[in-house]
């Protein structure tokens, strides 16, 4: 069944980049509103301040863009489209317990306001939202995708939570953390878009290519800007990477490259939470530039991917998308 679009715009930011979707993806908005609601008015109050994180519904964008690209949408592409939202939301409460965040999207976190245990409940319970949502809609394989990811988001966070103060990790490992807590995430989307747009294998398997590499390349610049952001312009809690000692691809670099003497110093410094020194420590050893160079190399492959999937307005935003990753700076 077809979809009958809203006629209302999507009130998104780069509302040019999202226009072959923009109706559908106000469908998505409007959905998470009910599905978010709850009866109780203390959950309800918890619910409304994390519906907040939403930011530019950027997964299911890409899911919709997916499936638009392959052919058209369908009633389930607005409903997937929440589920991961949903997913979504979830990992950023446990992210913010995980890094200890005060500032999320320009206001307090679950975590600072209502504490952690009811912040990982809060995460737990919209997890729970996603999983009944799942089962509505009766798609079986897709259901048991959405599982496995779930569950390989889970595994990448231990990953990385295991490895805090390895600051010798080497950067595949790196590359499969990244991929574990983001990029299979962004591939999932490509891959439930595609398929219930009705496409080809050949383009299913492009699109996942795509959406893995653009995950990839998200969290590289994730990780540089913690960094060298600024919150005012991130709008959430910068420096949990180094603060909880997690190796992120430019501190690998610095490693990898420095004598002892240098490594040491960084160390020394993260310890002390000099982070403008870190930062100079950095620049000067050309690991924030590598680490944006590898960013646009994964883009610039995902993009390639495109170039399987027919000429449309729909693969242009992908490929738009794509270039937006590496130069957000929020």
């Amino acid at each position: 069944m077809q979809i009958e679009a809203s006629k209302n715009e999507c009130d998104v930011p780069f509302g040019d980049l999202y226009g072959p979707v923009s109706q559908e993806l106000g469908l998505v908005r409007d959905r998470l509103v009910v599905e978010l609601h709850s009866d109780d008015p203390q959950i309800d109050a918890m619910c409304g301040h994390v519906s907040r994180y939403q930011g530019k519904l950027l997964r299911p964008a890409v899911l919709l863009l997916s499936g638009k690209a392959c052919g058209g949408l369908v009633d389930d592409h607005i409903s997937f489209g929440v589920i991961i939202e949903l997913l979504h939301l979830a990992t950023l409460i446990h992210d913010d317990v995980l890094d200890q965040a005060k500032l999320r999207r320009r206001s307090m976190t679950a975590n600072e306001l209502w504490g952690n245990e009811s912040s990982v409940l809060l995460g737990d319970y919209l997890l729970s939202k996603a999983f009944d949502l799942c089962n509505r809609t009766g798609h079986l394989k897709i259901n048991r995708t959405i599982s496995e990811v779930a569950q390989t988001i889970c595994r990448g966070e231990l990953l990385q939570c295991m490895n805090r103060g390895r600051w010798d990790l080497d950067e595949k490992r790196y590359l499969e953390i990244i991929h574990m807590k983001t990029g299979c995430l962004y591939q999932m989307c490509c891959r439930i878009g595609g398929e219930l747009g009705g496409g080809s294998a050949t383009e299913i398997e492009a699109l996942e290519g795509y959406g893995r590499l653009i995950g990839q390349g998200f969290q590289m610049i994730d990780d540089l800007l913690d960094i060298v952001g600024r919150e005012r312009q991130t709008g959430k809690t910068l420096g949990s990477d180094l603060a909880q000692a997690k190796p992120t691809l430019p501190t690998i670099h610095f490693y990898r490259q420095a004598d002892e003497t240098l490594r040491g110093c960084l160390i020394n410094l993260i310890h002390k939470n000099k982070n403008d020194e870190i930062l100079a420590l950095l620049k000067g050893q050309g690991s924030l530039e590598y680490s944006q160079k590898c960013a646009d190399e994964f883009i610039r492959q995902a993009k390639e991917k495109l170039e399987t999937l027919k000429a449309t307005l729909a693969r242009q935003a992908l490929a738009q998308v794509a270039d937006y990753i590496v130069r957000r700076s929020c």
